[in-house]
């Protein structure tokens, strides 16, 4: 009896340590995903601002 609750009590320490290991990684995740957003945005503000300073209209795809 003794074994198998050691055995259970290991078990759950290891999907603690798994489930903090994939926290982790998803945070690091959707950090990066954030930042990629951020840049896209900047890089759509820097483009339109660009074609209303040459005085182009915005593109629509109409695809």
């Amino acid at each position: 009896m003794m074994r198998h609750i050691r055995f259970l009590k290991n078990e759950l320490e290891k999907l603690k340590k798994q489930l903090s290991a994939a926290q982790l990684q998803h945070s690091e995740i959707m950090a990066q995903y954030l930042e990629e957003e951020l840049h896209m945005g900047e890089e759509d503000l820097r483009g339109s601002c660009r074609g209303r300073w040459r005085g182009e209209r915005p593109s629509v795809d109409s695809s």
